[in-house]
């Protein structure tokens, strides 16, 4: 619209200006704006979906190693005593007999409650039941995963039970 000396050139149409307005300007700054921050949205819940699946699965198998060790013990039990939050196993009998106890101290995932129960399954057996929490170690909060439940009889192989010598 203005010649090379400044002035304006009648001859010359707005049309022929290229570029965009300022108002053209700010409605694609706020369009892509909603765009980016509903993209942003989308990715935090994909990293807090992804963080619940990484707890639960390590609830899962920390949960499935306690009660595989509870079971295997139970198996190769020659005598065992149980409270509602301890079971104590002995091994074998005489110098050669080990020992070991199961509670929330000693479980290998965080327990919801801190807490694992044991109760009664019939003269050679033991019910136990417990929830873990993985992700957080012991003492620390965990992420919002639902806990795993786990419960599970444990029988002894052994007929005739030993009188328990551990401490």
């Amino acid at each position: 619209m203005r010649n090379v000396r400044g002035r304006i050139d009648p001859s010359q149409s707005a049309a022929d200006e290229h570029g965009l307005s300022l108002i053209e300007l700010i409605v694609v700054v706020v369009v892509l704006g909603l765009i980016l921050s509903g993209v942003a949205v989308m990715f935090a819940n994909i990293l807090t979906t992804e963080q619940n699946v990484t707890t639960q699965s390590d609830a899962t198998v920390r949960g499935q190693s306690f009660a595989s060790r509870i079971e295997k013990a139970m198996r190769d039990a020659s005598a065992y005593s149980w409270s509602s939050g301890s079971l104590t196993v002995q091994m074998g009998s005489g110098g050669s007999a080990t020992c070991e106890m199961f509670s929330a101290a000693t479980a290998n995932v965080r327990l919801k409650d801190d807490a694992v129960t044991f109760s009664s399954a019939g003269s050679r057996g033991i019910h136990y039941a417990f929830q873990a929490i993985g992700g957080a170690p012991q003492g620390t909060s965990p992420v919002g995963a639902a806990p795993v439940k786990f419960s599970g009889d444990a029988f002894m192989r052994n007929s005739t039970a030993l009188v328990l010598t551990c401490p």
